[in-house]
């Protein structure tokens, strides 16, 4: 098997001043076998699992029969196999369609199995507590499923004015910061509210070169880069 190049070319897009930002789109080139561009689109919703090992030694449970991962759509990543002690962490890229997480584990000397299930509906469940003897380890997973942020950014080349949109999210002046490649901030001349989820930033008075926007919402940080022409 050997890899070959894809290019993606984002479509340029023309509005006018009070329109609406346009759907975002791109260009695919370099698709083989008929591939198609779903493959590599990325997955709308993530499901956020957490388990707690109460042992003082890590407990390993190989992905198999006895820890299985199904959808009945699609799903990215994988579920751990070791646990360790402690409190740890992982999360489940997928399409919104059900995935279930089915693990067993001896109590006593009999074989418990313990379920998760998440889906575009789901919100938090407590799920998968199990011990295994003689060691008495405990664990324990909680779930969240949420709605991945959608991050646009247009245009990119930018000559002055660029515009930063995200779905689902109330953005604040106060939330965005820019900075140079050598990480000093920047001084923005002009940031204004377009729509609720939508901030025009003028960058004309910085000098060409590459910059990176910093949004912070809905208590994360997310950033891209841009190229000042």
């Amino acid at each position: 098997m050997s890899t070959v190049p894809l290019k993606v070319k984002a479509d340029n897009k023309v509005i006018f001043k009070g329109d609406p930002l346009p759907a975002f789109t791109s260009t695919y080139t370099g698709f083989k076998n008929d591939d198609q561009t779903k493959i590599i689109s990325g997955f709308k919703y993530l499901a956020k699992f957490s388990y707690k090992n109460s042992n003082s030694v890590p407990v390993f449970v190989p992905r198999g029969p006895d820890n299985s991962m199904t959808s009945l759509g699609q799903m990215g990543g994988q579920q751990p196999e070791l646990f360790n002690p402690g409190t740890g962490y992982f999360s489940i890229p997928f399409d919104g369609k059900k995935i279930t997480w089915n693990l067993k584990t001896y109590e006593g000397y009999t074989k418990v199995t313990e379920t998760a299930t998440a889906s575009s509906t789901s919100k938090r469940c407590s799920v998968v507590r199990t011990t295994s003897n003689p060691t008495t380890t405990q664990r324990s997973a909680a779930m969240e499923v949420t709605e991945q942020i959608v991050f646009g950014v247009y245009p990119n080349p930018v000559t002055d004015k660029v515009t930063i949109s995200f779905k689902n999210v109330i953005l604040q002046s106060k939330d965005v910061t820019v900075y140079d490649v050598a990480g000093k901030l920047q001084s923005v001349k002009q940031i204004r509210k377009v729509t609720d989820g939508s901030l025009s930033l003028d960058l004309s008075p910085l000098a060409p070169g590459v910059y990176m926007i910093s949004v912070r919402v809905k208590n994360e940080t997310k950033t891209t880069m841009i190229l000042k022409k």
